[in-house]
């Protein structure tokens, strides 16, 4: 995948962020989720992750404040 400088405003127009929950439901291989990621590259889609998500994803799980 080529990285190019600049604004490229009809690739811009199709881009799609994807939410750090469908990177999570793809991970553990949740049907929607594949299936919504596969269709997107099918249709040439470029596909995007922000910041957050990458951080949300590669952070370990943390304990809940609160017990019930």
């Amino acid at each position: 995948m080529a990285i190019t400088v600049g604004r490229d405003e009809k690739l811009m127009s199709r881009a799609i962020l994807i939410d750090s929950d469908i990177l999570i439901d793809h991970l553990r291989k949740e049907q929607s989720a594949l299936d919504y990621i596969q269709q997107e590259i099918d249709d040439d889609s470029p596909l995007f992750i922000s910041v957050i998500s990458r951080i949300e994803i590669l952070s370990p799980p943390f304990p809940p404040f609160f017990s019930a």
